[in-house]
């Protein structure tokens, strides 16, 4: 993970509000800024209406959407006693939500703030206390549970988001990096790209039930629950895996060649979409013929989310997200953005 001293806003000449700016419900994609604590919002159209402000060094975000939700995390560490309150939060408030937690690491080492902000205000309403930093943030069984992955731990935590509390730090493998959701069986799976694993974790009972080994160190995956299927990115093998979610088979393999990162299923198209950060480009593997091709998009693709027909993808080395229409594969938009975007949330459609 390499950061880089972000450029303010008023350089890129973006005339946005401090906070957010426009109605929700027009909302579509959401991308977390980094070092600057802040994330961008794009409306329906792609086009930036406002920031959500004061999110730490903000890498891993996600929705709850039932719960109108989305759950921030950061890369900052700091003593518990450092810990300020949200302004529109009461002292009782603050002290009530505080992450409670038997877990050693947690009660005795640094913490991170995992934010629970208002989808509709873009309002920090609850801070959490997790164990050390935090990569990427998954949420899943009807948003009930978020997962975080804690690479300096060799472990993942998870938050019941009824409760507001972390109810279990797991021992998953060395350097978790990623989670996804599989709605069948109510687990979460986590990539260990410390030593080429992939963890399938029960989040109620807060264990590991399995693990499966990959050809290499996996980081960022997606999932095609019904056809019970997990696409992997083996980040420095340059290939793409599609894991059978049941037997934990690898069952096919793209090379898509140099240093890989984002990667989306796109349910509607049976089709894979990865980041070829050497490439410049976006590796694209139709599922029902197996081809493989790539299309360039620019330097060092990094984080990609689907939204609709549209992939945004945002550059590890350039501070700006592409639009690209999934239909024509062609290069719709760029959007400057303060600093290199993560993992991006992805809010309905108006």
């Amino acid at each position: 993970m390499r950061h880089r001293k972000p450029r303010s806003a008023a350089a890129l000449g973006l005339a946005l509000a401090a906070t957010l700016v426009a109605a929700p419900a027009t909302a579509d994609v959401i991308i977390p800024e980094g070092s600057t604590g802040t994330a961008l919002r794009l409306d329906a159209n792609f086009q930036p209406i406002g920031r959500i402000q004061g999110l730490g060094n903000v890498h891993g975000m996600d929705t709850a959407l039932s719960r109108g939700l989305l759950v921030s995390a950061s890369l900052d560490e700091q003593p518990r006693s450092e810990i300020a309150k949200p302004a529109s939060m009461s002292e009782g408030e603050h002290a009530k939500h505080h992450a409670k937690s038997g877990n050693k690491k947690m009660a005795e080492g640094d913490i991170s703030l995992v934010r629970l902000v208002s989808i509709e205000t873009g309002e920090i309403v609850r801070q959490i206390e997790v164990p050390g930093m935090v990569h990427h943030v998954t949420v899943g069984a009807k948003d009930r549970y978020a997962v975080l992955t804690h690479p300096s731990l060799d472990a993942v935590s998870v938050i019941d988001l009824e409760t507001n509390e972390v109810t279990a730090t797991i021992a998953t493998g060395p350097n978790p990096n990623y989670a996804v959701y599989d709605p069948e069986t109510g687990t979460f799976f986590v990539s260990n790209a410390g030593n080429a694993t992939i963890s399938q974790v029960d989040p109620a009972q807060g264990y590991v039930l399995r693990n499966i080994r990959t050809p290499g160190g996996v980081e960022h995956m997606a999932i095609d629950p019904q056809g019970r299927r997990l696409f992997a990115a083996e980040a420095e093998t340059g290939l793409v895996s599609a894991v059978n979610l049941d037997s934990g088979a690898i069952e096919q393999s793209w090379n898509v060649g140099g240093q890989l990162h984002g990667i989306a299923y796109d349910a509607a198209r049976d089709a894979v979409y990865v980041s070829a950060r050497e490439k410049g480009a976006i590796g694209w593997i139709d599922l029902a013929t197996g081809q493989l091709s790539l299309e360039p998009v620019g330097p060092e693709p990094y984080h990609m989310a689907l939204a609709g027909n549209r992939l945004v993808i945002s550059s590890a080395e350039e501070d700006v997200a592409w639009t690209v229409d999934v239909t024509s594969r062609k290069l719709i938009s760029t959007v400057p953005i303060s600093e290199r975007g993560h993992q991006m949330a992805v809010l309905p459609e108006s």
